[in-house]
C-alpha cells in the first residue's frame, strides 16, 4: 500500500492544481473555485493511505472473527466525524475544505487505532517501511512544484502558504501543456529517485527480471 500510495498521495499535491484547472477552469468555474476545489483535492488525498489502511486492517479483524473491535472504531470515528464538521465550518469557519479535512483526520485516527490494537494481537505486525517511497515521493514533489512555480507561475505552494495568487491560465491547450509537462517531471522524477535509493519495486531491472520469471 504505502509504496503505491504514497506516490499516489504526492502526485495529488503536486498536480492537483493543474490538473483541476484542466479540467474545471474555463466558463463560469471562476478562479476562486478552482482553488477551493484544489484545496478540498489536497485535503482528502492526504487521507488516501489512512483510508486504505482501514480498509485492510479491519478486513484482518474479520479474518479472526472479530467484528467488535472495528465496529466501535467506526462508531467513535464516525462521532469524531461529526465533531469535527461543526468545529471546522462553525468554529473556524474553514468552507468548504472543513468536511475533506474531518475526513482525513478520522480515517488517520481510525488507521492508528486499527494498526495499534491490531500490533497487540498474536503474532503482531511488521514494522512499515516507508522511509525510502516517502522520501522519493517528497523529492518528486517538490522538484514539480518548484519547476511548476518557475516555468508556469504554478499557484501550489502560494495557495498552500496563503501567499500572492497568479492568475490561472485559461486556455484549454495551454493547460494541457502544463499539466502533461508537470506529470512527466513528477513521473520522471519520482522513478529515478527510486532507481537511486534502490526501492524495489520501481526499479527497472527487477521489472524486467520478474516478467521474465513469470513467462
Amino acid at each position: 500500500i504505502l509504496t503505491y500510495m504514497i506516490p499516489i498521495t504526492a502526485a495529488c499535491f503536486a498536480l492537483g492544481l493543474s490538473s483541476v484547472n484542466l479540467v474545471y477552469g474555463r466558463g463560469a468555474f471562476g478562479q476562486a473555485a478552482t482553488f477551493d476545489t484544489s484545496h478540498c483535492l489536497w485535503a482528502y488525498g492526504a487521507g488516501l493511505v489512512p483510508m486504505t489502511f482501514v480498509l485492510i486492517l479491519a478486513a484482518a479483524f474479520y479474518a479472526q472473527k472479530d467484528y467488535r473491535t472495528p465496529s466501535l472504531l467506526s462508531v467513535a470515528t464516525v462521532a469524531l466525524n461529526i465533531g469535527l464538521n461543526a468545529l471546522f465550518v462553525f468554529g473556524f469557519h474553514l468552507g468548504v475544505i472543513s468536511i475533506a479535512i474531518a475526513t482525513t483526520l478520522t480515517a488517520t485516527v481510525n488507521a492508528i487505532g486499527l494498526y495499534y490494537l491490531l500490533s497487540k494481537k498474536e503474532g503482531g505486525l511488521q514494522k512499515i517501511p516507508f522511509v525510502k517511497t516517502g522520501l522519493c515521493s517528497l523529492i518528486a514533489l517538490v522538484v514539480t512544484v518548484g519547476a511548476g512555480a518557475i516555468f508556469f507561475q504554478d499557484n501550489t505552494w502560494m495557495s498552500l502558504l496563503g501567499g500572492p495568487l497568479h492568475p490561472l491560465i485559461r486556455q484549454f491547450s495551454s493547460q494541457l501543456i502544463i499539466f502533461c509537462t508537470e506529470t512527466a517531471t513528477f513521473a520522471t522524477t519520482f522513478l529515478l529517485s527510486a532507481q537511486i535509493f534502490g526501492i524495489e519495486e520501481f526499479r527497472f531491472y527487477g521489472l524486467r527480471t520478474r516478467k521474465s520469471q513469470k513467462y
